[in-house]
């Protein structure tokens, strides 16, 4: 067996097993890194094929981190995050539609501009019709169920990149290929 391939599922087998630990500011540290690869991995996949420096990732983690607070509670947790993540690829679909249009800093500065409105339209309408500026969650799933979550999510990102695929003879995409040879869209 390949050394990577095995370094991978070692790294996994750690990371699986961590709730069991019962250390709170490990898994928390984990969760945060977890969280982090995802994003990454998201931001990776629209900006490296097209070469635009995209700043809105975060509006979209965040529009679908606040639709996931919406539906905790009334909603089982699989649908939540299923709900979650469908509102965020809903708005990035419509927001590309408009901004794809544009070229350079032009399409930078638009993107950023896109992650301060959502921030501040989320805050108008807590504080206008509910009176808060945030969610309170009173209910909320066992932190090992939103660990496991977010290590299924950032495995399922990241494990087409891993050193095992490769090892396993996939390819990479099609898109990642193309992008070490073409030349910046805005030069």
């Amino acid at each position: 067996m390949n050394p990577a391939t095995l370094i991978v599922f070692a790294a996994g087998a750690l990371l699986g097993a961590l709730p069991a630990l019962d250390m709170p500011f490990v898994q928390s540290l984990a969760l945060t890194c977890l969280m982090y690869a995802g994003l990454a991995v998201s931001w990776s996949m629209f900006s490296g094929p097209t070469r635009y420096l995209s700043l809105a990732t975060s509006a979209f983690f965040g529009l679908g981190a606040y639709c996931t607070a919406w539906g905790v509670g009334k909603l089982p947790w699989p649908a939540v995050v299923m709900l979650g993540g469908c509102a965020a690829v809903v708005f990035a679909f419509f927001i590309g539609l408009v901004t794809l249009r544009l070229r350079g800093a032009y399409f930078a500065v638009i993107t950023y501009g896109l992650g301060e409105l959502v921030k501040h339209t989320i805050t108008h309408i807590e504080k206008t019709y509910f009176g808060t500026v945030g969610r309170v969650m009173t209910e909320t799933p066992a932190s090992s169920t939103v660990y496991w979550t977010v290590l299924a999510i950032a495995a399922l990102a990241v494990g087409p990149t891993s050193p095992s695929a490769a090892a396993a003879g996939a390819t990479p995409c099609a898109a990642s290929a193309w992008t070490r040879s073409a030349p910046p869209r805005w030069a």
